[in-house]
């Protein structure tokens, strides 16, 4: 499954029954096609967190970055392009 990321979004039903989740941040389906097929290698960090819950969410700090009790993915997390 591929979920659009123009913002943070709470995916842990998904990631839990999905055999696999991507995050696109509006690349072209060209583009997205071909790292999918294996034609071009896939590389990319999150530039936030994704929060394990709204409960986690409302619980936080909105003036404190990174502040989300036990995020699903942390920010950073991804993949780093190899030599």
């Amino acid at each position: 499954m591929d979920v659009f990321l123009d913002r943070p979004a709470i995916l842990t039903d998904v990631a839990a029954a999905a055999a696999a989740v991507t995050g696109s941040f509006g690349s072209g389906d060209r583009a997205y096609l071909e790292v999918l097929f294996g034609r071009a290698r896939a590389e990319g960090r999150l530039p936030f967190e994704l929060p394990s819950s709204m409960a986690a969410v409302e619980r936080s700090r909105e003036d404190v970055p990174f502040d989300t009790e036990a995020p699903l993915f942390p920010y950073g997390h991804g993949l780093t392009p190899q030599a």
